[in-house]
């Protein structure tokens, strides 16, 4: 199972694919599947580039912000298309609490217009 997994062809499957590649070489034991599960929760690769749904609760962080309108993400986007003329950017403002957005279309990015816009 080791040798499967940790190989330098070994793919760091997940528990059901590995105990499948175990069968096929030949091998079998009882509660096969439940070792090979235990096996791959255990390995630090496998824990790290699994699905989100599958990695540790202390991998994620939540945002410990306790009211609206606290704290705010900025973002320029752009050069786009011009859907009016002159207009290439557009400022993007987001609470990170309501997830509220306010957006500009710009012609050009510059400081007061930032200022003015906030």
């Amino acid at each position: 199972m080791q040798e499967i997994h940790d190989d330098n062809c070994g793919n760091h499957a997940s528990g059901r694919s590995l105990a499948h590649k175990v069968i096929n070489q030949g091998y079998y034991w009882p509660k096969m599947f439940e070792d090979v599960k235990g096996y791959v929760k255990k390995c630090p690769q496998c824990k790290r580039f699994a699905p989100a749904s599958n990695r540790l609760s202390t991998d994620c962080h939540t945002l410990r912000i306790p009211w609206p309108f606290m704290q705010w993400g900025l973002d320029v986007v752009g050069p786009l298309l011009r859907a009016q003329p002159q207009l290439w950017f557009l400022l993007v403002d987001i609470d990170y609490f309501t997830k509220w957005v306010e957006a500009m279309a710009l012609s050009e990015v510059t400081r007061q217009q930032i200022v003015k816009f906030l």
